[in-house]
């Protein structure tokens, strides 16, 4: 196939030169979720499990955590890899092609309880209400995480600060990639 043909925008028929996610997002292949902790008391934590696909789907989650605010305490973000999960309920990413009917097809639970597993990441975020102190990641390729198939990963966000509770809001963001 021509190399032009391959740069022509299926949404708008454009010749395009978009960022990778962007061209994901017109592919209906790019998914995020957001919600929040709730009230996490001091020394508190919270988890969101993630299972990607198995080997076979040839499918390849590209993960980006997007957006971390704690409103009132330190928070410390832990990625791990290989966790084992026992609960939690199921949530269903949103495709961000809201013309798509693609499902992401990796596995999401919140308010998981999970043990074990390897430490991939970690952040910490400073508490308070304003905007700009919000982090976690970026949509830039350094804060990318290729994850591994047919494994589980959890992130786990626990208050850290002094004495106060915090509510942590939060969005995942990753594609699918085939």
């Amino acid at each position: 196939m021509n190399i032009l043909d391959k740069a022509i925008d299926k949404l708008t028929g454009f010749l395009t030169f978009l960022t990778g996610d962007h061209r994901y997002i017109h592919e209906g292949l790019a998914f995020v979720y957001s919600s929040s902790t709730g009230s996490l008391a001091e020394s508190a934590a919270y988890s969101i499990s993630i299972k990607t696909p198995p080997k076979t789907s040839g499918i390849k989650i590209h993960f980006r955590p997007t957006s971390i605010v704690s409103t009132a305490n330190t928070l410390r973000t832990l990625l791990n890899e290989g966790t084992t999960v026992s609960s939690g309920a199921a949530v269903e990413m949103i495709n961000l092609n809201r013309n798509s009917t693609n499902k992401s097809k990796a596995t999401v639970l919140v308010g998981a309880t999970s043990t074990g597993g390897t430490q991939i990441a970690q952040h910490v975020i400073g508490g308070g209400s304003n905007p700009s102190s919000a982090a976690g990641g970026n949509t830039e390729s350094n804060a990318e995480r290729v994850l591994k198939p047919d494994t589980q990963y959890t992130i786990t966000f626990t208050n850290i600060g002094a004495s106060t509770a915090t509510v942590c809001y939060y969005e995942l963001f990753w594609y699918e990639e085939y």
